[in-house]
């Protein structure tokens, strides 16, 4: 008998622990796709770049960052070879060459679309706590097929979460106050200027 208590207990543990496991990992890839793109050329220079497959209602784009965002490009527009060529060059002569993302792990929308940028927001959200210490946030409202959402930013990429998790406010309240002692307060976006729902109801 105390054997299969021991047993059923240790199987729960082992539940306990995949389950874990298993949110972490749909944190992760709940995070910033392009649902359409630009053929406009990006003047910029680039911070980073990523190739992002079709996968609807993501579209084939290339993802350039710059110093203004995120842009959602044509890979088929001549320009966007070249311009990836030049970074590479120039990364070749840096010390952090890492800046070329290896993997499409971002699944961030185009949502807000005007005659110079198309930018990337979410198209889903998780529930899943994220730990690491954040270097900015943004407030997504919903506007199909993005949905409202709370975009964390870390070192290791973009979260797409839920506002209307608890923990959510107490992150976002703990990097204000952290914010507030360093020499660069300007990581908060300043596009927003609304707050962080409390209600359980998400409007859609």
């Amino acid at each position: 008998m105390k054997t299969s208590v021991a047993v059923m207990r240790s199987l729960a543990a082992v539940a306990i622990v995949a389950f874990t496991i298993w949110t972490s990992a749909g944190a992760e890839k709940v995070s910033p796709c392009c649902v359409s793109v630009l053929r406009s050329r990006v003047v910029e220079p680039l911070k980073s770049f990523r190739l992002q497959k079709s996968s609807p209602p993501c579209v084939k784009a290339v993802i350039f960052e710059t110093e203004r965002g995120h842009y959602c490009i044509d890979p088929r527009q001549p320009w966007v070879r070249k311009k990836i060529e030049e970074f590479v060059r120039q990364q070749k002569t840096t010390v952090s060459p890492t800046s070329v993302s290896p993997h499409n792990d971002l699944e961030i929308t185009s949502a807000y679309i005007d005659a110079e940028k198309v930018s990337p927001c979410c198209v889903s959200i998780s529930r899943s706590r994220v730990v690491e210490p954040l270097k900015s946030f943004r407030l997504q409202k919903s506007s199909p097929p993005c949905v409202k959402a709370v975009i964390f930013e870390t070192e290791r990429g973009h979260f797409c979460i839920d506002p209307r998790q608890p923990w959510v406010r107490k992150k976002i309240e703990e990097f204000v106050r952290q914010q507030k002692t360093t020499v660069s307060p300007t990581s908060v976006s300043p596009r927003l200027t609304f707050s962080v729902p409390q209600s359980s109801t998400e409007s859609s």
